[in-house]
């Protein structure tokens, strides 16, 4: 049987992270890509002196494409609770989920991320049969990884990957896959992130990682868009 945790649920309410959702009209912003993960995503905006994620991401023909519905410090478990609030009314046509880096230090193991992803992609594909989903794998960062930690990562990415092959609705988004996120000659390991992409805490991305992001996720995204 699974605990519930929800371990940052009081510190999103108190920071007032969803009122942004809460005040939108669904109505508005109908069968979109709707991103929708941790702070990767929740910076991918202007408040942080970025471009936003809705400008970058576009159709062919220059329209709209996406909805940015990322809220930082987010867990798997979080965007499962939020879901019926964030996600189902605006009806997406596809969702892009990303999760893991704040669900280790929290103390949820690679499994039960994967668990808890599983049912989220779930409660997507019954509400709006045919839906395209993304999952996507661990993202590098520019911090630390001690051994214990570096298996974690390899076991969520795998159980990530082999998740992916059982559902042909479902897209892996493999980070391991863009050479721009790794230092020249390391695409792939995730103990050389390009560490120019980063703002000082080594976690999030500068407007130049947003660059590469945006160009990763147009190549993922591309027979959709």
């Amino acid at each position: 049987m699974y605990d519930v945790r929800l371990p940052n649920i009081d510190w999103l309410r108190q920071r007032g992270s969803l009122d942004k959702f809460l005040a939108a009209d669904p109505a508005a912003e109908q069968n979109l890509i709707m991103f929708y993960g941790d702070s990767s995503f929740t910076r991918w905006a202007p408040y942080r002196g970025h471009r936003p994620l809705e400008e970058d991401i576009r159709r062919k023909d220059g329209s709209r494409a996406a909805v940015n519905h990322g809220f930082g410090t987010s867990t798997a478990e979080e965007l499962l609770y939020y879901y019926d609030l964030i996600v189902k009314p605006w009806a997406p046509r596809a969702l892009v989920v990303q999760a893991y880096g704040n669900d280790m230090g929290a103390g949820y193991s690679a499994g039960e991320v994967m668990f808890l992803e599983s049912r989220l992609l779930d409660w997507a594909r019954h509400d709006f049969p045919g839906i395209r989903l993304y999952l996507c794998n661990k993202r590098p960062l520019a911090t630390e990884r001690p051994a214990r930690r570096k298996s974690t990562d390899a076991e969520y990415n795998e159980l990530v990957r082999a998740y992916c092959l059982r559902h042909e609705d479902t897209t892996l988004v493999d980070h391991t896959t863009c050479a721009k996120l790794f230092e020249e000659g390391c695409q792939g390991d995730y103990d050389r992130p390009d560490r120019t992409l980063f703002v000082e805490d080594n976690v999030h991305y500068n407007q130049a990682g947003y660059d590469v992001y945006r160009d990763f996720f147009l190549q993922v995204l591309d027979d959709i868009l």
